[in-house]
């Protein structure tokens, strides 16, 4: 049976912030299309290509306004915006 601290959220030391530059970019690339391509994302009211989304990601992964995060719980890799974690 599952309490409520199953459903509590993530500290933040449950997550580890890996610098996009230290994956491979084949890997970095299968990601940032992974991660765009997921339900629920929305870029706005106007629709944008594959390729639009994932400039856009890496854009904003060398900007700083989004990071790649190890989520320890989890054991999963995901691209999110930098200021949401902390």
């Amino acid at each position: 049976m599952m309490d409520d601290a199953d459903y509590a959220p993530l500290a933040l030391h449950d997550y580890i912030q890996v610098p996009y530059q230290n994956i491979n970019p084949q890997t970095l690339e299968q990601l940032i299309e992974d991660v765009v391509t997921r339900d629920g994302t929305d870029y706005g009211a106007e629709e944008m290509s594959l390729a639009e989304k994932k400039a856009q990601a890496l854009y904003n992964l060398q900007r700083g306004t989004a990071v790649v995060v190890f989520d320890n719980r989890s054991q999963t890799v995901t691209i999110v915006n930098k200021d949401s974690l902390f």
